[in-house]
């Protein structure tokens, strides 16, 4: 058994102990190819999803201001949610418009599906970064690809 007090998430989360912890808002692990085809699926509105007609809309509406602002305290940064997604606004910019949705990882990893494209985008490093949200790395990659559509 590891001691938890021993488990700093960013120096093990490729480690069996850390990987066994139910804690689905800081360990979700995926291989990149797989997270790009299902968002993939989301931007092109894939049946395979056997999503509804109105859970697609909503996913791709604009996120709504909360009453406090888009001021996140666990993140400690603004960012726009819709359904448990990240949205693009204004202190934030990802796909072609405001129907893109997605979600960050720990590092500067970045997933998202832009409908307006039908495409379906993930980034992960062979490195660590710092921060979340437009890790130089990343967003780099990000330009060169709608550079090329």
């Amino acid at each position: 058994m590891v001691d938890p007090k021993k488990l700093v998430a960013n120096h093990h989360f490729n480690h069996r102990p850390m990987l066994s912890i139910e804690f689905p808002s800081g360990n979700g692990i995926g291989q990149v190819r797989s997270m790009a085809k299902i968002y993939a699926a989301f931007a092109s509105r894939a049946e395979v999803l056997g999503l509804k007609e109105c859970t697609l809309k909503e996913l791709h509406n604009p996120a709504i201001s909360p009453q406090e602002g888009y001021y996140d305290h666990v993140n400690c940064m603004n960012i726009a949610y819709s359904l448990g997604f990240w949205k693009p606004f204004s202190g934030l910019k990802f796909g072609r418009s405001e129907s893109a949705f997605g979600h960050p990882g720990a590092g500067g990893s970045f997933c998202f599906a832009d409908p307006d494209e039908k495409l379906g985008y993930a980034y992960a490093m062979n490195k660590h970064g710092f921060g979340m949200a437009n890790e130089p790395r990343e967003l780099a990659l990000r330009k060169a690809v709608y550079d090329c559509l």
